[in-house]
């Protein structure tokens, strides 16, 4: 029987199949670039990028983050993924979208559990933030 398991685990390994998932979570302050604005950082997993927009004439950089937001599914656990938002040092409010290729719904799993706060939005709609300052404390994994 410990033969049968050690071949299983041998054909995986050299088969390339990869089980851990790339955990995201919401970029930090100083990784988010910005030009006229159009505020971007790039995902954990190099596959997309996080993308918001502020019309303001003259948009100031970020100061600090504020919460994160993922509107819970079927599973407790999962849902789809809502936005980070962040102050900037003007005092206005914006909201980046993590958008991995051009997809705009991404089904997600929470990670580090013990972070996301559970709440009811309207109509019964059951959001999980965020609100963490740890860099990672925010984090996700995108169900394929």
């Amino acid at each position: 029987m410990k033969y049968q398991y050690v071949c299983a685990a041998l054909m995986m390994s050299l088969s390339g199949v990869s089980i851990a998932a790339v955990n995201e979570s919401c970029p930090g302050s100083i990784d988010i670039q910005h030009t006229a604005g159009i505020f971007t950082a790039p995902t954990a997993s190099g596959k997309g990028e996080w993308v918001g927009v502020l019309s303001t004439p003259d948009p100031k950089p970020i100061k600090r983050f504020e919460m994160a937001t993922v509107y819970s599914g079927k599973n407790e656990s999962n849902g789809t993924f809502g936005k980070c938002a962040y102050m900037t040092e003007g005092g206005e409010r914006i909201d980046l979208r993590y958008r991995p290729g051009e997809s705009s719904e991404i089904a997600v799993q929470l990670e580090n559990t013990s972070a996301w706060k559970r709440t009811e939005g309207p109509f019964g709609v059951v959001i999980y933030q965020c609100d963490s300052p740890e860099k990672n404390a925010c984090a996700f994994s995108e169900l394929k």
